[in-house]
């Protein structure tokens, strides 16, 4: 029985050795392949755009107003045609925003409708009064089903991001141009500092794929952890392994009989031996 759990162990961790070898390990092989060059940065900068997004969704499954449009179409449309370089040159190239979208079904407990409440203030003589009306959540279901949709609003905020050329070398000798990329979202600052911190003209080692002259990859380091993994992996197969040979050779030797046991229960030759001793015979 125990030969058979040792079998099983064994094969699932030689199953996932080889996993975290071939997901961990093997990539970073084929990329040490590739060949090793210089690359210099020859250009940095931190081109904006706008990231629209819908914003101010109602938290209570207020159905959004009837005829809407989708949230992720004026989105993607934003995106798309604006630009803040434009905007900041020109108003009338900014992109709208406030306007309100349908965020889409809500998966939620309990579903509301609008509701308003207005409310007179009189003062002064003669009076003069005021009114002033709020909408709120009411006639809430609970256990709705999902046919209500989100109402959202439109807001356009500065994404930034910072983009780096690198010039390179092939074995063959032409010159190759990368341009990599790194989004911050909307922290400017933190990418400034990201900036900062690649002059021009640095250089840095670097590999390049050779099928792929657009790929560039500065860490020409293995991985620690990664290997580090798949080795206890693979040391547990091996354990495991060097278990069931000593398990075998115990059980072996505790069902193999004894060299006197053996003698023991070998049958003995039926020889005669005649001695002439005063006429007797004796066997």
């Amino acid at each position: 029985m125990s030969v058979i759990w040792l079998s099983v162990l064994l094969i699932s961790t030689l199953a996932l050795f080889f996993g975290l070898f071939f997901g961990l390990n093997y990539p970073e092989i084929l990329d040490h392949e590739w060949p090793a060059t210089t690359c210099t940065l020859v250009n940095a900068k931190i081109p904006s755009r706008y990231c629209c997004e819908a914003s101010q969704c109602n938290q209570l499954c207020i159905n959004a107003e009837s005829g809407l449009p989708k949230c992720d179409s004026i989105i993607s449309r934003l995106n798309e045609n604006y630009d803040p370089l434009a905007c900041a040159a020109d108003s009338g190239q900014c992109p709208p925003t406030g306007s309100t979208c349908d965020g889409g079904v809500d998966n939620c407990n309990s579903c509301c409708s609008i509701c308003e409440a207005c409310t007179t203030t009189c003062s002064g003589d003669p009076q003069t009064c005021t009114s002033s009306c709020t909408t709120y959540p009411c006639a809430c279901q609970w256990g709705c089903d999902n046919s209500y949709h989100s109402n959202c609003i439109i807001s356009c905020p500065n994404c930034y991001s910072v983009v780096l050329a690198y010039a390179y070398r092939t074995k063959s000798g032409s010159l190759e141009i990368v341009t990599q990329s790194k989004d911050f979202k909307q922290n400017k600052n933190k990418a400034g500092t990201f900036l900062n911190d690649h002059q021009l003209n640095a250089t840095s080692p670097c590999r390049y794929n050779p099928h792929d002259l657009s790929q560039i990859d500065f860490d020409i380091s293995y991985t620690g952890w990664k290997w580090a993994i798949t080795s206890v992996f693979g040391i547990i197969p091996l354990a495991v392994v060097l278990l069931v040979c000593i398990f075998c050779y115990i059980r072996y030797r505790k069902n193999r009989p004894s060299r006197r046991e053996v003698l023991h229960m070998e049958p003995l030759p039926a020889t005669s031996v005649q001695h002439k001793n005063d006429g007797r015979i004796g066997v």
